[in-house]
């Protein structure tokens, strides 16, 4: 049964770019997630070396501020990318589980639950698609970027010889002589081709991991979201089934008893989907958001900093890039935030469905139990922290201060 156009379509592209097969388990479990393995270890170790040359040409640039903000911007990332893929590695069985039961959830729904499950996931396609192309031209800007940049400079130069020159000069954006030196000659034409290749297999690493994890996270936080709407509805229906005119007290059938029981069977059900949510990627949240930070204040003291000494190609990435790992901040912060306000709503509508001076006492006390329940919000964690909007905000207000510090230390040079 297709549930909207395009679903879980993203996320199943991203991460057989990567060599996985999401949709691949069966019930029990017998076939494998990993589909290729020699293309995903091949794509890590390779995305791993690139960022360790990068790391290097910080280190060995140490004294130049801004040199070292803007190769060290492009560090964070790979390190936000290495943590995500080794997390979902050996956490991909869980992860895989929770998808293979809400997946259950969605094929098996009724009419009335369908309709809440299309529109949230409607919803979800669309950022997903706004998302990926967001991170497909930051991707494809940062490949091109050496290309284009030598072309001008072959132009300007008009001088044959200086092709390839130019290029050991833009192809990463850094001039990792020292290290890439001892790895090949890349004088040559070959040896530029190689160069090139590594960067762009990086940048596909990066994207498909970022794409496929972030969409990923999103698609299951809008499925929970999705369930908590359809239980304030069941929670509504049992409220209308036990509806009294004559001011009476209701008499509450096994029926409407059981389908109060169900609703708040489905409540802990819920409970324990957000608890395994935030188990399984409760890690990966907490690295992408300390690196991240740092990632943005090494883009925004780059970009302020070196003014009219960068090019404007350089100037023009840092900006795109900058955009992208703000719009996967506020994802995370987002989503997070529509967890605990959907799971907090739960209790009005319990409080609003019913008819409580009517209800008998042992009804009374199940409901109770859910409002006091539903009270205390489900929350998305970072392990230490908390993930809301008000997160986002803390973001950039430790980036300013970074910056600050940055600042002090390129005017003490």
């Amino acid at each position: 049964m297709k549930i909207v156009k395009r679903y879980f379509l993203t996320q199943r592209l991203a991460f057989a770019a990567l060599g996985f097969d999401i949709e691949s388990m069966s019930e029990n479990g017998s076939e494998r997630i990993l589909k290729y393995p020699w293309l995903f270890f091949v794509l890590v170790i390779l995305t791993f070396l690139k960022y360790t040359a990068i790391f290097h040409y910080a280190y060995v640039n140490a004294n130049n501020i801004i040199s070292v903000a803007n190769s060290f911007s492009m560090v964070c990332q790979g390190v936000v990318c290495i943590t995500k893929l080794t997390i979902f590695f050996f956490k991909r069985r869980d992860i895989m589980d929770m998808v293979s039961l809400l997946q259950k959830d969605v094929m098996n729904a009724q009419s009335e639950d369908l309709a809440i499950i299309r529109e949230e996931n409607a919803r979800d396609v669309f950022f997903c698609n706004i998302y990926s192309l967001v991170l497909c031209v930051t991707g494809w800007f940062g490949m091109v970027l050496p290309f284009v940049r030598t072309l001008v400079l072959y132009i300007y130069n008009a001088w044959s010889g200086c092709f390839f020159t130019a290029n050991i000069i833009t192809v990463s954006f850094l001039e990792m002589n020292e290290l890439l030196h001892s790895l090949w000659d890349f004088n040559t034409s070959y040896g530029y081709v190689l160069l090139s290749a590594w960067n762009m297999l990086r940048i596909h690493t990066v994207l498909a991991a970022t794409m496929g994890i972030d969409t990923l996270y999103s698609w299951l936080i809008t499925n929970i979201v999705a369930q908590f709407r359809i239980l304030s509805y069941h929670f509504q229906q049992a409220g209308w089934t036990t509806a009294a005119h004559d001011g009476s007290e209701v008499g509450v059938s096994a029926e409407q008893e059981q389908l109060i029981s169900d609703c708040i069977g489905l409540h802990n059900r819920i409970f324990d989907l957000v608890d395994e949510l935030n188990r399984v990627y409760g890690t990966i949240t907490f690295v992408k958001f300390v690196v991240s930070s740092l990632c943005c204040c090494c883009s925004i003291f780059f970009i302020n900093a070196s003014g009219s000494s960068q090019s404007a190609f350089n100037l023009c990435y840092q900006g795109i890039f900058f955009t992208a790992v703000t719009l996967q901040l506020a994802t995370y912060c987002y989503n997070g935030q529509r967890i605990s306000d959907e799971s907090e709503l739960v209790a009005t509508k319990i409080y609003l469905a019913f008819p409580w001076p009517l209800l008998p006492v042992t009804t009374q006390r199940s409901l109770l139990m859910s409002m006091i329940r539903a009270q205390q919000p489900c929350e998305m964690r970072g392990v230490f922290f908390k993930v809301d909007l008000s997160l986002f905000v803390w973001v950039f207000k430790t980036a300013g201060s970074l910056i600050a510090v940055l600042q002090y230390l390129d005017e003490a040079e």
